[in-house]
């Protein structure tokens, strides 16, 4: 994670102070007590910006298809409303799979939980993610893979899977900015 103030900033005696609140007004001295670290991220270039070879899109051949586990497939299938072929064949895949998925939440985690809610972590799952053994990824699709790393990290790094409207505005400030930086990637993977 890229920060500003790093050097100045101890998160793992933040992390002990967090843990030892015992009242919500000791929770919230300790949550205001955060610096700003983040800087945002760089603008994702577009997709279009990059060359898409025809063969990123060939559909699987049968045997392939077959060595695959059937219950990822079943799973995915549902998450994103497509069939699987048809998913890997389509040029907008990178844009429907990150308009399908949620943010974290640890209380609801994502697909493999539920089976209704393609989340960030299943988008990067080694499952049903991308550069999966169901979805071999572009070059793109990995850039835009480690760059949702980046942002899944800040967002479970700061606990902004938890945090309501009332909760400290520099936490909520970080947990816009992954909001943004995410909606940024999706944009970017428009065609």
């Amino acid at each position: 994670m890229e920060t500003g103030k790093e050097q100045d900033f101890n998160l793992e005696a933040w992390r002990a102070m967090l843990m030892n609140a015992h009242t919500q007004e000791e929770y919230r001295a300790v949550i205001h007590a955060l610096p700003n670290l983040r800087k945002p991220l760089e603008p994702m270039p577009s997709i279009n910006d990059y060359i898409v070879m025809p063969d990123h899109y060939q559909p699987l051949d049968g045997e392939v298809f077959k060595s695959l586990c059937q219950d990822h497939v079943k799973l995915f299938e549902k998450a994103i409303g497509l069939p699987l072929q048809d998913f890997l064949c389509n040029p907008d895949r990178l844009y429907i799979t990150l308009t399908k998925a949620v943010p974290v939440n640890l209380h609801t985690t994502g697909l493999m939980n539920n089976g209704r809610t393609y989340d960030w972590l299943d988008v990067r799952s080694h499952y049903v993610g991308v550069d999966s053994d169901i979805w071999v990824a572009t070059p793109y699709e990995l850039e835009v893979q480690e760059r949702l790393r980046t942002i899944i990290h800040v967002w479970l790094e700061f606990f902004c899977w938890g945090i309501d409207d009332d909760d400290s505005d520099s936490v909520k400030e970080i947990k816009q900015e992954c909001l943004r930086d995410y909606a940024q990637l999706v944009s970017a993977a428009k065609r």
